[in-house]
């Protein structure tokens, strides 16, 4: 059904990749920003996080790669 979990992390607080940036423009992608449970959005903390807990990610692979790799870039 084209959905799955992800999860997104760095593997030191001296990577710059402003993970919480990066959750913020997933929402954004998957519509999730307003309204909804909090539980179930892109999310964690500054050194891991991930896709919705309670449904999933629709969004394609492509989407969250090219969105994790703006934040490595961009921070």
């Amino acid at each position: 059904d084209g959905v799955m979990d992800c999860t997104v992390g760095r593997f030191s607080p001296f990577i710059p990749f402003y993970l919480l940036r990066a959750f913020e423009d997933l929402n954004a992608e998957e519509n999730l920003i307003t309204g909804h449970d909090p539980c179930d959005k892109w999310g964690g903390g500054d050194m891991v996080g991930g896709s919705p807990r309670v449904g999933g990610t629709r969004l394609p692979l492509a989407t969250i790669l090219a969105v994790s790799e703006h934040h490595m870039h961009n921070t």
